[in-house]
């Protein structure tokens, strides 16, 4: 399940962001006091400065360091953190990190200007140049991630959008033993997470001190939120319409590629191929959720057309609701397949949209061996 991650630096009094910064000058006059310990970390060596001599230090800071890159699949940052206000007339400048940027996934710049063409970078990364809502940025890049985790990284601004708007479900701070006086403050008008956050505290040998915000509803992403995928997929199947159409129109036949196969075990079966009639597949992964589906067919065009609207349920909890055409057309050797589907995905499953094509691509892999 995709986490929405933050990690940032902060000083005693809550200075999260420096002053004095410049095109000579990128991270300002306190950045390297508050990322010391961050900076000493044999981590940070190998990630970001590329040196494998083994040097930097290896207790709690160092852990923490590498937990910072574990698990990620896309990233979210302002763009004062890619460095566009360093040159923010120069098309070609592709940011302070260089030739080779330590994220190696897609990396998202919000951005108020307007976007820019992506950048693919040395290993892996690709910057991609964002002006929406953070909560649309967020969608895209939780599909991006694959199952992975989102970080959100900085600066200050882009942290405290998120953190305001209720997204994140992970946020670490890391609080030098040091008091700025000066700079943006973290904390101002922000809710209490303590309140939704478990929160614990470890102080490392360098004396700073980590703090975790973890969401007490650690199965759920986004509390309350929707999002739309749509997909087409077409395939050729070399039988007769008449022969394909069976597959989903004959009980027996469908039975023989349906499914999650080995995967699960089969709780609950029902077919009902009419008009107003209702489907029913529920079964239970080995050592995992168990998976419901319900689905009504609202037209059906013998040896043309299937639609359908269906509802899918993960552990009881309601996942989806979609609407999906089948289509059947002779061509010359037999038949083309076409699945045109529009899904909804609620609250902590809506970055589930690729994950549904990815399985309906699966079945109809199935189809096409029965």
């Amino acid at each position: 399940m995709t986490r929405i991650r933050i990690d940032l630096f902060t000083s005693l009094d809550g200075r999260t962001a420096t002053t004095g910064i410049s095109p000579d000058n990128p991270m300002g006059d306190d950045w390297g006091r508050l990322t010391a310990a961050y900076g000493a970390t044999r981590t940070f060596h190998e990630r970001v400065l590329g040196d494998t001599t083994g040097a930097g230090t290896t207790g709690v800071d160092d852990s923490y360091a590498a937990a910072h890159f574990e698990g990620v699949g896309a990233e979210i940052i302002g763009a004062a953190m890619f460095g566009l206000h360093t040159f923010p007339a120069d098309p070609d400048w592709k940011g302070w990190w260089g030739d080779e940027p330590p994220f190696g996934t897609p990396v998202y710049v919000l951005t108020h200007t307007a976007p820019r063409p992506s950048l693919l970078m040395a290993g892996g990364t690709v910057f991609h140049f964002r002006s929406g809502a953070v909560e649309d940025v967020l969608t895209e890049a939780a599909q991006a991630a694959g199952g992975r985790d989102v970080r959100v990284g900085g600066g200050i601004g882009t942290a405290r959008a998120f953190l305001k708007a209720g997204l994140v479900d992970d946020l670490h701070l890391m609080i030098a033993p040091i008091v700025l006086g000066r700079g943006a403050r973290l904390w101002d008008d922000l809710p209490d997470l303590d309140r939704t956050h478990k929160v614990t505290t470890e102080v490392a040998e360098s004396g700073t001190i980590h703090v975790t915000f973890t969401r007490w509803d650690t199965p759920v992403t986004i509390e309350r939120r929707l999002a739309r995928a749509e997909f087409t997929l077409t395939r050729d199947y070399l039988v007769p319409v008449v022969r394909e159409w069976d597959s989903f129109a004959d009980e027996q036949q469908k039975l023989s590629w349906w499914g999650a196969g080995d995967a699960a075990e089969p709780t609950e079966w029902a077919f009902d191929f009419r008009v107003g009639g209702r489907d029913i597949a529920e079964a239970e992964f080995h050592d995992g959720p168990l998976s419901r589906y319900e689905a009504v067919y609202t037209d059906i065009v013998e040896h043309n057309r299937i639609v359908t609207t269906y509802d899918m349920w993960l552990d009881g909890v309601h996942m989806s609701t979609s609407l999906a055409a089948l289509e059947f057309d002779p061509i010359p050797g037999g038949t083309r397949f076409t699945h045109s589907e529009h899904g909804i995905f609620l609250d902590r499953f809506w970055a589930d949209g690729p994950n549904r094509e990815m399985g309906t691509r699966g079945l109809l892999d199935a189809l096409d061996a029965a």
